[in-house]
């Protein structure tokens, strides 16, 4: 009787206890944690890639363009000044295109902005035959915000 008695104890304790449930998912969470920490760290550099990417793009397609206009245009009309780009005659923000200089009718034809994203221009005239286009790009949030400055020496053809 005393044996049968063992072999039904045993049976009964064949389950798990709440301690060894909490020691498994504490040892669980501790090696999954530093993996979410990690997926995380990773998406924050791959957004602030992705952001400075489409800043270099945007601010390389006004240099290139500006670049490819007459020399007369890039006189200093434009104030030396940083400026936000102004929106057109209908209203769209520079997304669209972008009046450089009205009495030339020059036309720089530019990609959208995506949310969040802010170009400026100036023009500055270094000497008679040299003019320095800048074209800042601001991105992101609040104290996430970031700026990206490219600037092109634009000399006088003969």
């Amino acid at each position: 009787m005393a044996l049968k008695k063992a072999n039904n104890w045993h049976k009964i304790r064949t389950g798990l206890s709440l301690i060894e449930i909490m020691i498994a998912v504490f040892i669980l969470a501790a090696a999954i944690l530093p993996i979410f920490d990690v997926m995380m760290k990773s998406l924050r550099i791959s957004k602030n890639s992705r952001e400075e990417v489409i800043a270099a793009n945007l601010a390389s397609e006004l240099i290139d363009q500006i670049s490819c206009m007459p020399y007369e245009s890039l006189s200093p009309v434009l104030p030396i000044a940083d400026h936000e780009l102004p929106d057109d005659e209908n209203g769209r923000s520079l997304n669209q295109a972008l009046l450089i200089e009205a009495k030339l009718g020059t036309m720089l034809i530019l990609s959208n902005l995506p949310p969040g994203f802010r170009r400026f221009l100036s023009v500055e005239k270094v000497t008679p035959n040299l003019r320095k286009v800048s074209v800042k790009v601001l991105f992101g949030k609040g104290a996430d915000s970031k700026s990206l400055s490219f600037f092109s020496l634009i000399e006088k053809r003969q």
